[in-house]
This record gives structure tokens, C-alpha cells and sequence, in this order.
């Protein structure tokens, strides 16, 4: 006996009706195929959609973000180059012309005391500079040991009493001919006054120091405080100026009283101070400021020889006998992009140059070379710069704070065109975005090349 169908499976009597059936479900949508889900494929089955459409969005963000920073970085890379062009060309020709010719002064410096250390003298020039100040100290300032009483000296007060002895002649060399005839009551009691200085003993003092520590006399910054060079303190060298005439004075109150040598001694000590200041320099002014009491003392001291009929001694310290020195003397000049390197590298290097203007060209134009090159902005300075950089560590470092300082840029685009400004900056804050690509790249360089624009 046969068996109806099993399931599903129409027998032929059921053909007509399994057809009916099927049209009517397709009519009613309960055969309708469902739709997929939009946010992604049904657990269990494969997607018919390609794997990479979902990243397109992203991948266009991350494209945008590189060609920005990319362009970012090209428009930096321009303008940071027209700025250190100009600071590799930081003209300071009629200084340097000065100081090569006042050389050949240094055998009037003073007998030389090896027990005063480079960095004792610094702190006796640090001393001496505070001399009539109460004010509180800068910031990484050293505290001083003793204070010193406001001289009686200032330039209007000078220029007003000078006219005693010659109104065509500083008074620090018109002085020396009136004392070999002698002075009128008013003469003597304004170089008295002049002379009554706190700071002169320690002045002559430091005379006789072999070298100074400028910046470790000066100031002290901790190691992991990161600061701009700038940022220092400064030499103040009006009080340096006041004890170097105090002592002028007293070489001419001693001349009148027939004390030929120690006039003489009083008159080297101002030269010498004056060179010690220049040795010790790490910036252009601080260099100017050693130029200007050298050239103050040699003209007081030929005054004197001149005063005691030593005329050949007058002539030979004059700077009328100074010998021709030829050097580029202008404004500073831009470098051409190609030659940047070589010209930087030729100047630091070189022992005729002012040092302080080899620590400035070193601190500011050549630090950010760098930062004219996409790749070392972003990877970090070449093997080439690293290799100059220790030249120029070995060249010109001598104390520990030259080590310190060495650890320092410049920040700001005035100093690298004209590092002699008083322009400061305070905060030292780097770009957020700049310290992201530091954390991706692992190198610094690109901070330090931001941190040149801000402001």
C-alpha cells in the first residue's frame, strides 16, 4: 500500500496546489528576502561590501592631517631659513677691528695673582657690579657677599664737574697735565669725590685675576630647568665704569702728589679689568663693555706719560700707533641658504673672531640649522651638525657654567638677528602639537624649532 508524502516534498496529485500556494505567499511579501542590516553583516556570514570602505573616512583625516603638517613644516622651513641666514652674518666688524688692535695692550696689564680662580673673579666682578644697587636679585641671580654704598659718579655729574679742567677734554685725561702743575681747590675736591668708591678695593683686586667666570659669577641655573640663554642675567657694568674713573681719579690725585708709579699701577689695574672682562665674555656686549675700559685707560695712561715726559712710552700706548687691521666692517649681511653650514662652521671656529660673538652664533643661528631641513625638523640634526657641534663644545667651553650655557638656545627671532638685544622672553612652553610628533618620532628637534615662533 503506498505512503502519502512525507515534509514538504509535493506528490504530482499536488502540484497545482503547491503552485497556487507559492504565488500567493510571494503576493502577501511573506517570501520576501530581509533586508540586511546596514551597520555591518549578520553574525555568522560573510559581507558582501568590500573590507576597506569603512576606512576611507579615516584614511582621508589621516592624509589631510600629514599634507597640513607637511606644508606646516615646508612654510617653516622658508622662514626659518631667511632667519638664521641673517643671524650667520651677524656683522660686528668695527668691534672686532677695536679688539684686535687693543691686543698688543695686554703688556700693561698688571702682575697676575694664580690664587684668584676664574670663578672667584667673577664673583668679585658680580660684587662690584651691584655696587649702589638694593634691588632684589633676578631670577637665577647668585646672592653677593657684601654690598657697597652708591658711588658719588654719574655721567651728568661728570660731564658738569669736568669742565674744571678742559672743556675740550674728558676730565680723565685733562686731569693728569693739571696735576703736574697742580689743582685748584675745586679740581682736587671733585676727584676726591670721585675717588671715594666702596668697590675700589675689590676693583684692584680683581685686576690682578688671570682669568674670570663671568657666567658662573654671575648666575646659576639648576640642570633640569630649561631656559633660553637670553634668559640670563647680565653684567652690569655702569657700577664697573663708576669704580673704574674712581680709580682714575685717585691715579691723578696721586700724580699731583708726585707718586709717579702708583699713578701708573691705578691706570693698568683699569686696562686690565678691562681685558679680563674681554677674555671672560660670552656675548658681544659683554665684550664691548672690556673694549670700552681698556680703551678708557689707555688714554688716561698716555695722558700721564705725557704729563712726566715720557713721550716715547705716550706714543707707543696711543691709539694714534694702533696697526692697520683690515676687517668687513657693516650691517649684518644674509647667507646664502647653500653655504649656511661652512660659514657658520668657519666662524665659530675661528680664533680671530670676537668669542662672544662665536658663543652667539653658536647659541642662536647655528642651534636651529636644524630647523632649516624638513627632515633633520623632524628626525633630528644630520651626523654633519652633530660632528660641528662637538667642534665648537671642545673649541669653547671652558667652565662649568660655559658647559651649562652650552645646554642653551636662543628662542626668539630678535636674537638671531640681532643677538645684542635686550628683547626676553619668560615662558618656555613648547606647541601641543609639536611635543605629539616628539612623542612619535622620539626626537626633540621639531620642539625646538617651534618654539622659535612663539612669542
Amino acid at each position: 500500500m503506498s505512503q502519502p508524502p512525507q515534509g514538504d516534498a509535493p506528490g504530482p496529485q499536488d502540484d497545482d496546489f503547491a503552485q497556487m500556494l507559492r504565488r500567493v505567499r510571494a503576493a502577501s511579501g511573506s517570501d520576501a528576502p530581509k533586508p540586511q542590516r546596514t551597520s555591518g553583516p549578520r553574525k555568522g556570514k560573510a559581507s558582501s561590501d568590500p573590507i576597506w570602505i569603512p576606512l576611507i573616512g579615516p584614511a582621508l583625516i589621516v592624509a589631510i592631517s600629514i599634507a597640513g603638517l607637511f606644508g606646516l613644516l615646508r612654510l617653516g622651513v622658508w622662514s626659518t631659513t631667511r632667519i638664521v641666514a641673517q643671524g650667520a652674518g651677524l656683522g660686528v666688524g668695527m668691534q672686532r677691528q677695536r679688539q684686535l688692535r687693543q691686543q698688543r695692550l695686554e703688556r700693561y696689564r698688571v702682575a697676575m695673582d694664580t690664587a684668584i680662580t676664574p670663578l672667584a673673579a667673577g664673583r668679585m666682578l658680580h660684587e662690584i657690579g651691584r655696587a649702589g644697587s638694593d634691588s632684589a636679585l633676578l631670577q637665577w641671580e647668585r646672592p653677593i657677599d657684601s654690598t657697597f654704598a652708591p658711588p658719588k659718579c654719574c655721567d651728568q655729574f661728570l660731564r658738569s664737574a669736568s669742565q674744571r679742567f678742559d672743556a675740550k677734554a674728558d676730565w680723565s685725561v685733562a686731569a693728569f697735565p693739571a696735576a703736574r702743575r697742580g689743582f685748584t681747590a675745586p679740581q682736587r675736591n671733585f676727584l676726591r669725590e670721585i675717588a671715594q668708591n666702596q668697590a675700589l678695593a675689590l676693583f684692584r683686586v680683581v685686576a690682578h685675576a688671570p682669568a674670570a667666570d663671568l657666567g658662573g659669577g654671575l648666575w646659576e641655573v639648576p640642570a633640569d630647568v630649561a631656559i633660553s640663554w637670553t634668559a640670563l642675567p647680565t653684567m652690569r657694568f655702569g657700577p664697573i665704569r663708576s669704580v673704574a674713573s674712581s680709580n682714575v681719579a685717585a691715579a691723578a690725585l696721586d700724580l699731583e702728589t708726585g707718586h709717579v708709579a702708583s699713578a701708573e699701577q691705578r691706570l693698568r689695574e683699569v686696562i686690565s679689568v678691562g681685558f679680563l672682562i674681554q677674555r671672560g665674555a660670552r656675548t658681544t656686549v659683554e665684550e664691548q663693555y672690556g673694549s670700552l675700559l681698556v680703551a678708557s685707560g689707555r688714554a688716561s695712561l698716555e695722558a700721564l706719560y705725557r704729563a712726566v715726559g715720557r713721550i716715547d712710552e705716550a706714543t707707543l700706548v696711543s691709539a694714534a700707533s694702533d696697526p692697520p687691521i683690515a676687517v668687513t666692517i657693516g650691517n649684518t649681511e644674509r647667507v646664502r641658504s647653500n653655504q649656511l653650514h661652512a660659514t657658520l662652521r668657519r666662524r665659530i671656529l675661528d680664533t680671530t673672531e670676537l668669542v662672544g660673538t662665536r658663543w652667539q652664533l653658536t647659541l642662536g643661528p647655528f642651534a636651529y640649522l636644524p630647523c632649516t631641513s624638513v627632515r633633520q625638523m623632524i628626525f633630528g640634526p644630520s651626523t654633519q651638525h652633530r660632528a660641528s657641534l662637538k667642534e665648537f663644545h671642545d673649541a669653547l667651553v671652558r667652565y662649568p657654567s660655559d658647559e651649562r650655557r652650552f645646554s642653551m638656545i636662543a628662542r626668539g627671532m630678535p636674537q638671531l638677528i640681532d643677538p645684542v638685544s635686550r628683547y626676553r622672553q619668560g615662558s618656555f612652553e613648547r606647541p601641543a602639537w609639536a611635543r605629539a610628533v616628539t612623542a612619535a618620532t622620539r626626537n626633540r628637534q621639531l620642539e625646538t624649532c617651534a618654539s622659535l615662533f612663539q612669542r
